[in-house]
């Protein structure tokens, strides 16, 4: 069985979406567990009042996190299998089904994912979709750090509940990325699989999502530092030449942010933060002056030129199947909802 996770904070305004999409499911052989992680508008009200589904459990905690939610929903799991479902995005009807399909057909997979579109909510337009293209309409084991950006969002992936034990569950200390390190540490350890079809929805653009200021932001940066070195120290002890590579491309990914925000604080911690061993220290030194900012931006932009003529695809790709996709996308309409 499938046990669904939905962490809970202050969605009133989605969580009724969110929930039909899943009841709505072609297949129905699966468990739904809320946990409400302290919400203070009326998210739980509208769940008790318009959902009476035996397979749903609600459970409440103190407020203490997304990832303290999630694990807390594994521990209260039933499933041999679990899938990590936003509050404020939706599936599409076959999702579930799909995935049991995959599981049946590859019984050795511990991690199974499939694209998703990126939708605007009050536009209700498709922003972009992230779809591997030489995936498309197959499943087949691929290597996760060929570019995460583009793998499956969390909310599309289904873990083996064994392996998500032994990767030690969510690290409640990271409040950023914190689905990029559990992934990568699983798929470092064990069988990723995607399906090439778009059955999930992110959307963006959602209301209460939090606006970063400049200090968030740097706790989002010091959060992306934080996964980096330790999928890094991971990696090498796995001797993954592919996982260095990509982890490598990523602190350069997000130090060309900082440096185009002249946020030299940031530049500073990044050089002085990273693990040692993954640059010379020379190097670090000499891209966080300020007054190389132009030589450290060329640098930069010639290391995502080499990147992607090895074919690794960018965060904002779009698929060769665009148009089809877009066509073929349609909104879930839900009745009205009891406040």
């Amino acid at each position: 069985m499938i046990s669904i996770i939905i962490p809970l904070y202050n969605k009133e305004q989605t969580i009724y979406k969110t929930l039909f999409s899943v009841l709505n499911q072609t297949s129905r052989n699966f468990e739904i567990i809320i946990v409400d992680d302290g919400s203070t508008d009326k998210s739980v009200h509208i769940i008790k009042s318009n959902f009476h589904d035996s397979r749903i459990r609600l459970i409440m905690q103190q407020n203490k996190g997304v990832s303290s939610a999630r694990n807390n929903g594994v521990k209260n799991a039933k499933g041999e299998w679990i899938v990590f479902l936003d509050a404020d995005d939706i599936w599409l009807p076959n999702y579930i089904e799909v995935m049991y399909n995959a599981i049946n057909s590859n019984p050795q997979a511990d991690m199974i994912g499939c694209a998703s579109y990126v939708v605007d909510y009050f536009k209700n337009t498709i922003y972009t979709n992230r779809m591997i293209d030489s995936c498309f309409g197959k499943i087949q084991r691929i290597d996760f750090f060929t570019n995460p950006d583009i793998m499956s969002h969390i909310g599309a992936t289904c873990i083996k509940k064994e392996s998500f034990l032994a990767a030690g569950g969510f690290n409640e200390s990271i409040k950023n990325n914190e689905d990029i390190l559990l992934m990568g540490k699983i798929s470092m350890n064990h069988n990723y699989y995607y399906v090439g079809k778009m059955l999930h929805v992110y959307y963006i653009n959602v209301p209460g999502q939090v606006t970063r200021d400049v200090s968030k932001k740097n706790n989002m940066y010091k959060d992306v530092l934080k996964v980096i070195n330790l999928l890094n120290e991971d990696a090498l002890n796995k001797k993954d030449c592919t996982a260095i590579k990509l982890l490598k491309f990523r602190f350069w990914d997000y130090f060309l942010r900082i440096i185009k925000e002249n946020n030299y604080y940031m530049a500073r911690y990044y050089t002085e933060k990273v693990n040692s061993g993954m640059f010379s220290r020379k190097l670090l030194k000499l891209v966080s002056c300020k007054k190389n900012k132009l030589v450290t931006i060329i640098y930069i932009y010639i290391i995502k030129i080499l990147w992607r003529i090895n074919r690794y695809q960018s965060r904002s790709h779009v698929s060769k199947y665009d148009a089809y996709l877009r066509k073929n996308y349609n909104d879930i309409r839900t009745p009205s909802v009891n406040n």
